[in-house]
């Protein structure tokens, strides 16, 4: 199972300007919010297991889903200091 949020790719990655000068910068408010939200999903999902599980035609066991978050454009990445913070 792997659960998924999508951005568009116009969502900022980072900060506008850096979060400790002049090379550090903090994930986006959209980043950390995705992540937050993916997170409430999850939680939901495992909340609900079992009566998703009594509904569905196709049965699965599930221990711990995986998330993913696609977001952003790399090309916003125009600097080494923004990669190694966005890394």
């Amino acid at each position: 199972m792997l659960i998924v949020e999508i951005k568009t790719p116009g969502t900022p990655l980072l900060g506008q300007s850096a979060y400790r000068p002049p090379d550090v910068f903090a994930v986006s408010r959209d980043v950390c919010g995705a992540v937050g939200q993916i997170g409430r999903y999850k939680d939901e999902f495992l909340h609900n297991y079992s009566e998703l599980y009594r509904k569905s035609e196709e049965k699965f066991l599930l221990a711990d889903p995986r998330c993913l978050v696609g977001v952003g454009n790399t090309e916003q990445l125009d600097a080494v200091a923004k990669r190694d913070s966005f890394e």
